[in-house]
This record gives C-alpha cells, sequence and structure tokens, in this order.
C-alpha cells in the first residue's frame, strides 16, 4: 500500500473484500517530518512491513513502529516523451527560468510557496532589467488558495491546472532552475526529475 498513516482506514474501506490475514501486508508511507502523528500510529501498526523510501523514512518510523522496517529507496526514471516547447507555457524563449511545484492539497507552509514569490520579488528588486521568469505549478488547484500571485507581472507564469506526464517533464526541461522550498527531509521527486 503506496499510502499515508490518515488514509488507511478510507483505503481498507475501499477494499472491504480484501482479507488482510491472507497475505504479508506492506505500506509505503511518504513523510518527511521527525515525527509521525500519534493519531496515524495505530493505522501503521496493523501493517507487517513499513518500506521507507528514504533512510530518514525509514530512521524515523524504526523509533516506534510495530512492523518490520525496511529501507528500498525511491526511483525517478523519466520516460522519453512529447517534448513542449517553452512557448507552449508562456514562457519567453530567451527567459532565466526559475521553477516551482505546489500541491494544494498538501499543507501550505510545508510546501511554502508564497517564499518562492517573496524570492521572485527581491531578485527582481535587486536585478529590475534582467531577463528572468518564475513558473509556479500547482497541482489540484482549488480557488480557496493561501497563494497570492501578482497576476500584472507577465514575469511570474502561474499554472493552476493538472498537467499530463509529458507536459510536466517538459515543463521541467524548459526550466533552468528548480526551486524546493519544502520545509521538510524527504525524497524530493521534483528535484529528483529535474536532476
Amino acid at each position: 500500500f503506496h499510502i499515508n498513516g490518515d488514509e488507511v482506514q478510507n483505503v481498507l474501506t475501499h477494499l472491504s473484500s480484501l482479507d488482510l490475514n491472507e497475505g504479508i501486508n506492506i505500506i509505503i508511507p511518504a513523510w518527511e517530518l521527525e515525527y509521525y502523528p500519534d493519531v496515524w500510529r495505530e493505522s501503521i501498526n496493523i501493517f507487517d512491513e513499513v518500506w521507507a523510501i528514504s533512510e530518514y523514512v525509514k530512521n524515523m518510523f524504526s523509533g516506534w513502529s510495530r512492523p518490520v522496517v525496511r529501507y528500498v529507496g525511491q526511483c525517478a526514471e523519466r520516460e522519453n516523451g512529447l517534448l513542449y516547447p517553452k512557448k507552449y507555457f508562456g514562457i519567453r524563449g530567451s527567459s532565466l527560468v526559475f521553477l516551482a511545484f505546489y500541491d494544494q492539497s498538501s499543507y501550505f507552509t510545508r510546501k511554502n510557496p508564497s517564499y518562492f514569490i517573496d524570492m521572485y520579488k527581491e531578485l527582481r528588486k535587486r536585478h529590475p532589467y534582467s531577463n528572468f521568469q518564475f513558473v509556479v505549478k500547482s497541482k489540484n488547484f482549488s480557488e480557496k488558495s493561501d497563494l497570492i500571485v501578482d497576476e500584472c507581472d507577465k514575469n511570474i507564469i502561474y499554472i493552476n491546472k493538472n498537467l499530463d506526464y509529458d507536459e510536466v517533464t517538459s515543463l521541467i526541461d524548459c526550466c533552468n532552475v528548480f526551486v524546493s522550498l519544502h520545509r521538510a527531509e524527504g525524497f524530493g521527486r521534483g528535484p529528483a526529475e529535474a536532476v
């Protein structure tokens, strides 16, 4: 099960015909903080093994979980596919481009997209005539977002729709600098795919 502790009960309810006693049950939770919420711990403890996507995650779960904890890592291979040019995303061909991902279904303070916008404003203040653009790619867009982007500035591009795989990898390839301001430890799929 590639889910987190808060998702276990909903998944098991949905798969109610599944008998967990018939096999070895493994959970691969993605968690990046040094503690795991107490309210989710019992959900983790119903599994036989925890597979950790990083040594950090392994160490965090090893301190308290009942299941065996194994480090398995995580793959970030990229498949070849369609390549979309900068123009497709509204990016100037000549710009130095900074990109940040932001998933609105996650915690706003952990993803920290406001600092990306602050970073843009500070850089623009220091280099008012430099040719650069900032791209904020938002996933799971919500009208209730805490992120406020100055729509008047043509140097900030806000992509607030879900993109398919080829579009996401093309967007990464169109950018020169991938900025990850997540306030936590973790695997870092965005930076890994950018590398």
